[in-house]
């Protein structure tokens, strides 16, 4: 608890580069919200969901002196349909390449909008204002966008930096714990792949400075930004496979213990670290639902966006806090024979 107070009453600013034309200012610190008209001037659009624009969208609309559009609520957002209307409704608007698109919301918020952004008028600028603890750690710091489709999560998208990403972690206040424990799986799994110290962590900032580190590296995921997609060939997967009934928290938590699993038979990972990731892990992990077969869910692996020459590719860890280089690919192609075992291992979550 008193983390989090520290957390809220810190105020930070800096900047990150993920392209050679846009310089993304990232501002940290509690009642940034409230505040966040005086960091921007010029024409703006407010964009979110039904139930974040009662709670903030309206309100910093109402400040920007902007329209508020509202979307569907989680990744139903995410799909052609809700692209189309929302692209309808912001030329009708008579925006132009320098009305600003400001993000409201969680993930799947982020996702649409920036991918939208990206291609309203090739290119309209962005600011993201993340309300979930997933979208502070996450969704708005990397430059990705993407919608899905009926091959999977995020097959449609770009690389598009925002200009600015507003983080207030007062508005936390009102997630509800499961919410809460999406964002702490993706700071976990940055724990697992970057830094044990973030391991079993929940400090906000040092999480979004920890990818900012590996994205400006590597910024259109050609090498080390791979590391990210740690516990996401088997959670992207899952949440495919259940229609995004399992959130995507819930499913990286099991895909992290599976890779891990599968990092350990593979000889790369010692069976205590498996046993001590396992054991941590056990109390959050959700129950796979009934349709879950690994024949299905090897269906699904087989659109992941890392795969190269037919052959799905894992990234696999040999300690907490440390992924195997593969000679600067960061990922290796694993069979159907070879993830046997780390099936098995699944099986025992659905009947948990």
């Amino acid at each position: 608890m008193e983390k989090e107070k520290k957390q809220k009453n810190l105020f930070a600013s800096s900047v990150f580069q993920l392209s050679r034309t846009v310089t993304t200012h990232l501002y940290f610190g509690g009642g940034l919200l409230e505040e966040c008209p005086s960091l921007f001037s010029g024409r703006a659009v407010v964009i979110s969901d039904p139930k974040v624009g009662e709670l903030y969208g309206a309100k910093l609309a109402e400040k920007l002196k902007a329209p508020l559009l509202l979307i569907p609520t989680g990744e139903k957002a995410k799909s052609f349909d809700v692209v189309g209307k929302l692209l309808d409704e912001l030329l009708q608007l008579g925006v132009d390449r320098r009305t600003a698109l400001f993000a409201v919301g969680g993930g799947a918020t982020m996702d649409l909008v920036g991918f939208v952004a990206s291609i309203c008028l090739r290119g309209l600028p962005l600011v993201l204002v993340p309300t979930t603890l997933l979208a502070m750690v996450d969704a708005s710091i990397g430059g990705k966008t993407g919608i899905n489709n009926r091959f999977g999560k995020n097959q449609i998208g770009t690389f598009y930096p925002p200009q600015a990403v507003v983080v207030d972690p007062d508005v936390l206040c009102t997630l509800s714990e499961k919410e809460r424990l999406n964002g702490l799986a993706e700071i976990w799994k940055l724990g697992s792949v970057l830094d044990k110290k973030l391991w079993k962590s929940d400090d906000i900032l040092e999480a979004i400075k920890g990818k900012i580190e590996v994205v400006e590296k590597d910024p259109m995921e050609q090498g080390l930004r791979r590391i990210l997609n740690f516990g996401h060939t088997i959670s992207h997967a899952l949440e495919k496979l259940t229609n995004y009934e399992i959130s995507h928290g819930e499913a990286v938590l099991i895909g992290c213990v599976a890779e891990a699993h599968l990092s350990m038979n593979l000889g790369f990972l010692q069976k205590s670290d498996f046993q001590e990731i396992e054991a941590f892990y056990a109390q959050h992990l959700v129950q796979l639902p009934c349709s879950y077969t690994k024949e299905k869910l090897w269906e699904m692996m087989a659109y992941d966006k890392k795969k190269e020459n037919g052959e799905v590719r894992f990234v696999l860890i040999d300690k907490i806090g440390h992924v195997v280089p593969f000679c600067g690919a960061y990922c290796r192609a694993v069979s159907l024979h070879e993830l046997e075992e780390t099936f098995f291992w699944l099986q025992t979550c659905k009947n948990r």
